[in-house]
């Protein structure tokens, strides 16, 4: 019976031979189970074909996917063009804040450095009172105010005697002279002095 089925699918294949149809023919009309075999052969592969041809879409179906297959492609593009983009502006941007901040640290800053010296660096000391109080205990308090370019107060100094309050100016004054020229890249002639 084996054989029998292989012989009827490959004569539904239109696999056989002439001379195997007209033998197979004759059977079918002499074996009436051997028909009956065959019609339930033809009704299972039309069972089968209905169910495939029910699962292939149609042409606009196929039409839908492939727009919508597009569409992926085209916003996958878009996005990895966006990310290449803001990775590159976060990268300049990185750079550009490490630079400036190493610069600021580097060169001075407005309201950094020792006596709020600015980034060009110059401060100017001025004998500015002489007070007396009795906190002070009948003697003079003597203020040297240190001001920055723009004439701001970035800090005051007190001595109790005129003659150390004008040392003090004017050891803080040379000492800006000897700042501003290595700055400006002028010799520097080093000596045991403040």
């Amino acid at each position: 019976m084996e054989t029998d089925y292989e012989i009827l699918e490959s004569f539904l294949d239109g696999g056989l031979a002439p001379t195997e149809v007209q033998a197979l023919a004759a059977r079918l009309t002499a074996e009436p189970e051997l028909a009956a075999v065959l019609d339930a052969l033809r009704q299972e592969r039309a069972v089968r074909q209905g169910m495939w041809q029910s699962l292939e879409p149609d042409e606009a179906a196929a039409q839908r996917f492939a727009q919508t297959v597009i569409r992926a492609s085209r916003r996958r593009r878009v996005l990895s063009i966006i990310g290449r983009v803001t990775r590159g502006a976060v990268a300049a941007a990185a750079c550009l804040t490490l630079g400036i901040t190493t610069g600021w640290y580097v060169w001075g800053h407005p309201t950094g450095g020792p006596a709020g010296m600015n980034a060009v660096g110059t401060v100017t000391p001025h004998v500015v009172s002489n007070s007396t109080g009795p906190g002070a205990g009948g003697a003079g308090t003597y203020q040297v105010a240190i001001t920055d370019e723009n004439g701001n107060v970035v800090a005051v100094q007190k001595f109790s005697g005129l003659d150390e309050a004008r040392e003090f100016a004017e050891d803080l004054g040379r000492y800006q002279e000897r700042r501003l020229d290595v700055q400006d890249g002028k010799a520097l002639l080093v000596s045991d002095r403040f």
